[in-house]
């Protein structure tokens, strides 16, 4: 029962011309009671699954559907079935009894008293207040588990100079409630988890956390996904739905792989995040928003900007406090720790003892390179554990990418270049995987989706 409504919505399924007359007639006394009759089943039925009406009153014995049936096929087609009130006649308890099971909230027996009937609809709008209020209470309990059990999962995890720096930074910029960050860093670097915890240790860590990866948005779905929009705004639009922006309001927004977004969306998420308002897809209302934003990626945007690729009025507008994460191989304290509650965190979820790490196994994961970061090291870590049995984890557990010497001369040049550093890796990777997407992306600690950007950026031909 929606409690804002001017008016209750009475459906009144009576086969019985005069019972049926005489409720209406009753019900019509009250200006905010609105009733309406269906004289079968089997319309009364339709009518309650197309109208959804606040309160149905329902017969048992009626043509083409009974009541019972009625009832029997709201509660497996309703997530929210309405407050039914059933009538009967003389010698019908067993039926009652079927009725109460399945659902009702009460009963009367003809003929059905007016007084009677007002004082129960009465107490039905009570209890359904009652029952709304515990709904919302149950929600806030939910929520509130959901993100302790996030934040236990997304924790920055490692005792370096580097994550402690990080960390610091974190717990000066979450006292800034509004001000845009930008995160950046190699993929795999854990660029989502410091968004979440920034979110966590803010203000707004009990409303939601949106993550939204920019590759995915189009320039025909972005206004949509982003914004949202209302039934019939255009063909399939039907219904109304929530946004990005809505959903997250009051808490953070992150737009992962923010350099991805191609430069005519770039001028639309500017423009919103300049005015803090939008406008739903096919409507006229002004909408305001309250939301930190948060952007992450993994290109050099400030060459993107050098090259006209992305906008700087719009990095300007994102960058107000920059975190920037650096590579595994360069936070080699952080490998233990990781290590440590990655191992930790299989063990649980499978209610097993953390296996033990030999030394050797301590010695190989210390000594390896890292291209796909702590990404990489959470996925060596899973099939170690997998591999070991439950037993003691040791180097030979470890299936981590052997680079050859041309690999190491790469490194030893003194003009390094990432980007042939990385295109290099991945065709080894390629290789190594006889060109299967899903391995090799494994094995590189990536995505499929972000391997075959990485592809199609270096011009990679794609076989098999």
């Amino acid at each position: 029962m929606n409690s804002s409504k001017t008016q209750l919505n009475i459906l009144i399924v009576e086969d019985e011309v005069p019972i049926a007359n005489g409720l209406i007639g009753f019900l019509r006394l009250n200006p905010r009671y609105n009733p309406h009759w269906i004289g079968n089943g089997k319309d009364g039925l339709e009518y309650i699954l197309k109208h959804s009406p606040d309160i149905v009153i329902l017969d048992i014995k009626l043509p083409k559907l009974t009541g019972l049936e009625v009832l029997k096929q709201l509660k497996n087609r309703m997530d929210k079935m309405p407050v039914v009130i059933m009538v009967s006649g003389q010698g019908d308890m067993e039926a009652v009894i079927a009725a109460f099971r399945l659902g009702a909230y009460d009963y009367f027996q003809k003929p059905v008293s007016p007084k009677d009937l007002d004082q129960t609809i009465h107490r039905t709008e009570q209890y359904c207040k009652l029952v709304k209020a515990l709904g919302e209470r149950e929600k806030e309990v939910m929520f509130l588990k959901e993100q302790v059990g996030i934040a236990s999962r997304h924790k920055l995890i490692g005792a370096s100079k580097e994550t402690r720096r990080v960390k610091a930074l974190i717990s000066t910029i979450s006292k800034s409630s509004d001000a845009c960050i930008l995160i950046t860093g190699e993929s795999g670097t854990g660029k989502e988890v410091v968004a979440r915890q920034v979110h966590q240790e803010s203000e707004r860590a009990s409303h939601h956390f949106v993550a939204v990866n920019c590759t995915a948005l189009s320039e025909s779905l972005f206004e949509s996904e982003m914004f949202g929009h209302v039934k019939g705004s255009f063909t399939g639009a039907v219904s109304d739905r929530t946004g990005f922006l809505e959903f997250a309001n009051g808490g953070t927004l992150l737009l992962d792989e923010i350099a991805e977004l191609k430069p005519e969306l770039q001028v639309k998420l500017l423009r919103v995040l300049d005015a803090r308002t939008y406008f739903k897809v096919g409507s006229t209302q002004e909408r305001k928003f309250d939301v930190r934003v948060i952007a992450a990626t993994n290109r050099n945007i400030d060459e993107m900007v050098a090259n006209g690729s992305f906008r700087q009025d719009l990095l300007y507008r994102l960058n107000t406090f920059q975190i920037h994460l650096e590579p595994l191989r360069n936070r080699v304290d952080d490998i233990a720790p990781l290590s440590n509650y990655f191992l930790e965190e299989f063990s649980a979820s499978k209610n097993q003892v953390k296996p033990l790490l030999t030394e050797g196994a301590k010695q190989a994961l210390l000594t390896y390179n890292y291209p796909g970061n702590v990404r990489e090291l959470r996925n060596a870590i899973e099939r170690a554990w997998i591999l070991s049995g439950g037993g003691e984890i040791i180097a030979e557990h470890f299936q981590f990418y052997k680079a050859t010497p041309k690999s190491f001369n790469l490194f030893d040049n003194e003009n390094l270049n990432l980007e042939e550093i990385e295109k290099y890796t991945i065709l080894e990777a390629l290789k190594k995987c006889n060109y299967k997407r899903k391995e090799t992306s494994i094995l590189l600690g990536l995505t499929p989706q972000s391997l075959d950007r990485r592809m199609v950026k270096y011009g990679i031909e794609r076989k098999g």
